[in-house]
């Protein structure tokens, strides 16, 4: 199992070798702090076999990327006091630094003193979600390839996972995807860049309502599992664990950036220094932050603050004890974090219960029972304390596009609206905190597909000396769409359409195998 997963890390997954070495040796260094922690202490071990394993088989001769066989040096654990001391001043993630940097690497720059964003979308889509899409797809390809079989994938999207997923399942045999959107409540360049990605073993379609009505008809399909066992029915929203999983990634590699640059200014500081460094994340679905919350508790010390946009589900929640989903949100220039049913939150639940499945299965009721969840001040803050929560906020339309024009003004820089949310929960607590911690604010996507927020500038001139579109956006609008229109179906229609579409889908494949 560990020699597929790294032989797959290394020669499936799209992403350029020395992008995957590099994230696959933060994946490595997670795993080094979980022996900090006390958790999985021979999974470091199995991991170094499997490296091993890879670097015989595959004979990586490029000098100048990544050295992998120091990577697999490092990660011995036979004197676990060495590794404490040494592994990660030690570990590749450090060492290559200068290397020059790739289109596809993520970059954490500082803004202020305190203040740093971290840019997760450089990526396929220009999306946060590429990291865990494009491993994603990669394992069910190599799986399915191994097993001669195939998957039909369902994926609902409030913007940005659709063009994700797109991307990372085009042109793959054998698996077979259906994306969902909510017609005319994400941005155009958001649906753009789902209905121009044409292939035969994609099928994209809109639909009424909202991503959260969508995400129930996903859940009425794969929850018929005669049917969906019979055409292998999956999901690779982050309901997904892979994605989970693969996220946690983004927090180990922003945290060496955010702790270098500190370093950098304090020459004082030596290899014991670990400051606790708060992530100011954009909520919607909420697995980035659950991502965050295991990363936390595999010993990484870091905190959260939980932005949502004017819908402030889970904004509310961690302010008064008050959960209440609806699949209803109010439509904002940050589309993408449109939700008011995060499906994230029953992990949340099992993090913050320390996995108390009792307490887990007295809460999920109360949900279920009353479509509400009440708690006192005191577990509230039980909760936030156990999973490192330390502020919420919520931003309106007029408070996003403010922060959006603080950027322009200060670092005469354009950042997306979702990040913006960020920013304006991270200022927020920087001037209410009495604390000097640094705050990392997770840029989610690139601003270049959110052309609409230029309505809102004073002086557009501003905007448009700015605007930096990657070339993949700049000819969507001249490109030829493809797509289903089923918006005026309701729900059980939906369910129905969906299901008569999986089954003729599959009858093609079958017939491709």
């Amino acid at each position: 199992m560990f020699f597929d997963l790294v032989d797959f890390f290394f020669h499936i997954s799209p992403y350029s070798k020395k992008f995957n070495i590099r994230m696959f040796n933060s994946l490595i260094l997670s795993q080094q702090w979980a022996v900090f922690s006390e958790v999985q202490k021979d999974f470091i071990g199995q991991l170094e076999i499997s490296c091993n394993q890879v670097i015989k088989n595959q004979q990586i001769e490029n000098k100048d990327q990544v050295n992998i066989e120091s990577t697999s040096t490092n990660c011995k654990i036979n004197d676990q006091n060495k590794i404490k001391q040494n592994s990660l001043k030690k570990n590749q993630f450090e060492q290559n630094e200068n290397e020059e940097k790739n289109e596809n690497e993520n970059e954490v720059k500082p803004k202020q003193q305190r203040l740093f964003i971290s840019e997760l979308f450089h990526g396929p889509s220009f999306s946060f979600k590429d990291l865990g899409l494009q491993f994603l797809s990669g394992l069910l390809s190599y799986i399915i390839k191994s097993q001669n079989s195939f998957q039909n994938i369902l994926v609902a999207t409030s913007g940005d996972t659709g063009s994700a997923a797109l991307q990372s399942i085009k042109a793959k045999e054998k698996l077979h995807l259906y994306v969902l959107y909510p017609q005319g409540k994400i941005s155009e360049h958001q649906k753009l860049q789902m209905t121009t990605v044409i292939d035969s073993n994609l099928s994209v379609i809109a639909v009424t309502g909202s991503s959260d009505s969508a995400d129930v008809v996903l859940k009425e399909v794969l929850s018929d599992f005669e049917f969906s066992n019979k055409f292998k029915i999956s999901s690779i929203n982050s309901l997904n664990w892979c994605r989970i999983l693969m996220q946690i990634n983004h927090f180990f590699y922003s945290y060496f950036q955010v702790r270098k640059n500190i370093q950098s200014k304090l020459p004082e500081t030596n290899d014991n220094f670990w400051p606790t460094i708060t992530f100011s994340i954009p909520s919607g679905g909420f697995g980035n932050c659950i991502s965050g919350m295991i990363a936390r508790k595999m010993g990484l010390p870091i905190q959260f603050i939980v932005a949502n946009n004017s819908n402030g589900i889970l904004a509310n929640f961690f302010n008064h004890g008050i959960f209440r989903p609806t699949t209803l949100p109010q439509f904002t220039i940050s589309p993408a974090i449109d939700i008011c049913a995060p499906y994230n939150f029953q992990r949340f639940i099992y993090l913050a219960t320390n996995g108390n499945t009792e307490r887990v299965a007295r809460y999920l009721n109360e949900i279920q029972n009353s479509n509400e969840l009440r708690l006192s001040i005191n577990e509230l803050n039980e909760f936030k304390e156990l999973v490192g929560i330390i502020g919420a906020d919520s931003a309106s339309n007029e408070k996003t596009f403010e922060m959006i024009e603080h950027f322009v003004e200060n670092y005469n820089e354009l950042v997306c609206p979702h990040t913006a949310v960020g920013i304006y929960a991270a200022l927020n607590y920087m001037n209410r905190s009495i604390t000097n911690e640094p705050i990392c604010c997770l840029a989610t996507a690139h601003h270049a597909k959110f052309p609409e927020i230029r309505s809102y500038f004073k002086n557009p001139i501003n905007y448009n000396s700015l605007f930096n579109a990657p070339e993949s956006l700049k000819n969507l609008h001249s490109q030829r769409e493809q797509f289903y229109d089923w918006t005026d179906c309701d729900n059980q229609q939906l369910i129905i359409k969906l299901k008569q579409l999986i089954e003729s889908t599959t009858e093609q494949t079958l017939i491709q195998k």
